[in-house]
């Protein structure tokens, strides 16, 4: 279904000065092709959507310590977090919800069908080759949840030639990091593995008392001053055959495990009475995939992928029981299975895409859910082509869920040609996003609320327009977007239940307007990716902006390679954002905390000793500037980072 091993083609490689103009003297990369824009490996050139690639150079030259933080200094995206290093955190693809981006790994689902996001704070830098962010509603091509749009993460895969790397590294607030890795070709056989380690003591999650929490909730503030802790370990492993030039197999498996602190109030669970906030509580998250695959080349024009993925996420939260000292876990865990079947076929001057899909996904937990598993079987097909200098793409897919019935999306693009330098093309597509378990059947309690089986999913038609200017080593584009989203779920009070019973409701329209303004050049013999994101993302309903969502971000990434030295700066400015009142059982328009807005500085830099060895550091918030990621939440002050990197080569 998905090709992480197919090469660039010469063409690929020669418009690369073109599109990644910063990578212009690097060794030809994976990222010459886009697979995640329309399921099939496309020359960057030819991608009919908005689109940024990150390769592993851009990661560690970027300075950035952590997955979440990295993606929101990428055009479009911006983020929120509960806390430091490994807390729970949210990515917003142009404006939508943190449920509304769709977020694969190494082609395989692993947003929770219970929380409906993913957990990407428990997948470490160390484990990404590349990423692939494709901004805008993509259900026509992977179905439900990618009304913002879809991250595609890619782990390390072995090359033509043996590799092996290894790093160590240490930092402040007693950071550490180990990584190992190696793979290569050898004869048929495909072989690669990556494994790492992280600790770090971070910061206090929440940033100070809050006399709120005793006045809504008649207990204890949550807030314990000392510092929540995260660890992380992860590895991952690839296999593949190739049974002759025509036909491959492969095994992909990767597992990430995070375990992190957090302040919370616990309370005795007989009469929730006996409270106390002077013992931290413990999340540890799991994310697991395994992944199998046939590909053949079944004619010169028709490759033939069969491919079937297994992911996993679990939760445990662990509270301290203050009556019975004692330390309960609850438990919340998603498996989903996912068969397919795609066929590629070359149709005169493009291509077409047929595929066929069935998903399962199953919940286990220790409270006690209605249903517990759902089925959504899909066909999909798509085209795109160019003709001359007209391009096209166009997708069609209909999902039947055993939930709640029959969902037909559909995506238009088209792009023209105007000179050799300036092309311009816009499109029009349709999504929806199918509600989680919890927000159907999460067990009813009558003091605090419950799910509601009679949802809908929320579905959103997006119109999107972009102008691209290409000269030498410089690109500048625009691209302007109006998403409206209805059937929006949230959880609201129902009074008349009880005083703070809430359920989730389709009562709620958002709209999503903006523009994304990009540059990618080279000036003075730096290497610069700069974007500017206005928007305008709207409760329709209140009339206000959505909660965490900044009008205005802007960023900058630096880079420069003189002599041994590699130095790489970043930059990071949002604007202000706005929070609901948690404590307002209505959250009136008026009713609502904001939060200012910051801007983050990062320094990066790496000495090549000899052709094996390198030493690397990296500085964090360099200013150290405190901002709350999210309302009364703490995030990161200035940090450092330093270590030794060998590569066999």
């Amino acid at each position: 279904m998905f090709h992480p091993s197919i090469k660039p083609t010469a063409a690929a490689i020669a418009v690369l000065t073109a599109f990644q103009a910063c990578a212009a003297d690097a060794e030809p990369s994976l990222t010459n092709v886009v697979v995640t824009a329309n399921r099939q490996p496309t020359r960057v050139d030819r991608v009919l959507a908005d689109v940024t690639t990150l390769n592993r150079e851009d990661i560690q030259s970027s300075g950035y310590g952590s997955l979440e933080l990295l993606l929101a200094a990428q055009p479009g995206v911006e983020y929120s977090a509960t806390g430091g290093a490994g807390q729970p955190a949210s990515i917003f693809l142009r404006g939508a919800n943190g449920n509304h981006t769709l977020v694969l790994l190494d082609g395989a689902r692993i947003n929770s069908a219970t929380l409906g996001t993913a957990a990407i704070s428990a997948i470490p830098l160390a484990a990404i080759d590349r990423i692939e962010i494709l901004r805008g509603p993509a259900s026509s091509l992977y179905g439900a949840d990618a009304i913002g749009g879809v991250i595609q993460i890619f782990t390390r895969s072995g090359g033509d030639t043996p590799y092996f790397s290894a790093s160590y590294g240490m930092g402040n607030r007693n950071a550490s990091a180990a990584e190992v890795a190696g793979g290569g070709r050898f004869g048929d056989w495909s072989l690669s593995m990556d494994a790492s380690q992280s600790r770090t003591d971070s910061v206090n999650a929440i940033n100070h008392p809050d006399a709120r929490w005793a006045t809504l909730f008649f207990t204890t503030d949550p807030y314990n001053p000392d510092r929540d802790g995260f660890r992380n370990d992860s590895v991952s492993a690839r296999v593949g055959y190739r049974i002759n030039p025509d036909h491959q197999v492969g095994i992909n498996v990767s597992r990430f495990w995070g375990l992190v602190r957090k302040d919370a109030t616990q309370c005795d669970l007989a009469t929730g009475l006996v409270c106390t906030a002077n013992f931290d509580s413990r999340t540890a998250q799991a994310v697991q995939t395994t992944s199998a695959y046939w590909r053949g080349q079944l004619s010169q024009d028709w490759t033939s992928t069969l491919r079937l993925d297994r992911s996993e996420d679990d939760q445990r939260d662990y509270r301290f029981d203050p009556a019975t000292l004692r330390e309960p876990r609850s438990a919340f865990a998603t498996t989903q299975h996912q068969l397919s079947w795609q066929n590629d076929l070359r149709l005169g001057p493009g291509k077409l895409l047929l595929a066929a899909e069935e998903l399962q996904q199953k919940i286990a937990a220790n409270s006690t859910y209605v249903q517990k598993e759902r089925t959504i079987r899909s066909l999909l097909a798509g085209y795109d082509a160019w003709y001359g200098p007209h391009g096209v793409q166009i997708n069609v897919r209909q999902d039947d869920n055993t939930q709640f019935g029959t969902k037909t999306t559909g995506g238009v693009a088209y792009a023209y040609q105007l000179s050799p330098a300036w092309r311009a093309q816009g499109g029009v597509k349709t999504a929806f996003k199918a509600p989680s378990f919890n927000d159907l059947y999460f067990p009813r309690d009558p003091l605090f609320g419950g799910g509601n089986p009679n949802l809908k999913p929320e579905k959103s038609t997006s119109t999107e327009a972009g102008l691209t200017y290409t000269q030498g080593d410089h690109r500048l584009g625009v691209t302007v977007y109006r998403n409206k989203v209805s059937n929006l779920i949230e959880w609201r009070p129902d009074l008349a239940v009880g005083p703070f019973f809430w359920t989730p409701q389709n009562i709620s329209q958002a709209l999503l307007r903006g523009a994304t303004l990009t540059y990618d050049g080279t000036l003075a013999d730096w290497c610069f990716r700069a974007s500017l994101d206005l928007q305008n993302p709207i409760d329709m309903e209140r009339n206000v902006t959505l909660n965490n969502r900044a009008r205005a971000t802007a960023k900058l990434q630096a880079d420069r390679q003189i002599g041994a030295w590699n130095i790489g700066a970043g930059f990071l400015a949002v604007g202000a954002r706005h929070e609901d009142d948690s404590f307002s059982a209505a959250t009136p328009a008026d009713r609502r905390d904001r939060l200012g807005g910051y801007t983050l500085a990062n320094l990066s830099v790496q000495y090549a000793v000899d052709k094996n060895w390198s030493v690397f550091g990296r500085a964090t918030n360099l200013f150290d500037k405190r901002y709350e990621p999210r309302f009364n939440y703490n995030s990161e002050g200035a940090g450092y980072f330093v270590g030794v990197r060998y590569q066999m080569k």
